[in-house]
């Protein structure tokens, strides 16, 4: 709502009072949200070791979407919530920003480019290997119909 706009009734004044000050997220998310480099770079370090961080987060004094003090499950889904919507803003960590692969530049292939088929069937016999081998039967005319018996 715009500041200079003031609703002069006071069911509406009572109704903008109510609300999270994050939003639709928890202290805790807003929180890890703010601080995610850095902690994205203690978790690489360190390890995320839940139980000892889920204790600090409580006397910091953040708590979840309740009100509550976080539990190790609490916190290790905000976190994930937390990674999943940076990964989806497309926003490189600073460890990430190196990491990524150079392109690849596509070299110019060795084998020559294949002949066309000649256009006589004998030159293309005649260029065909023999490998030594004949079919049991001998080689069948398919272009004609069997007679009926």
């Amino acid at each position: 709502m715009l500041d200079d706009a003031k609703p002069s009734d006071a069911r509406v004044l009572q109704v903008l009072g109510v609300g999270k000050d994050g939003g639709r997220h928890s202290p805790l998310y807003v929180w890890m949200q703010e601080h995610h480099a850095t902690l994205k770079a203690e978790f690489e370090t360190r390890g995320p070791q839940w139980a000892e961080r889920t204790k600090a987060l409580a006397e910091a004094g953040l708590v979840d979407g309740d009100g509550d003090p976080p539990t190790q499950r609490t916190a290790m889904q905000t976190w994930y919530r937390v990674c999943r919507a940076e990964r989806r803003k497309g926003t490189p960590t600073p460890a990430a920003a190196g990491a990524l692969p150079s392109p690849l530049v596509a070299k110019p292939s060795s084998k020559p480019a294949p002949t066309p088929p000649p256009a006589d069937a004998s030159e293309a016999d005649a260029d065909a290997p023999d490998f030594g081998f004949k079919f049991a039967g001998g080689l069948k005319d398919w272009s004609s119909k069997p007679e009926p018996t």
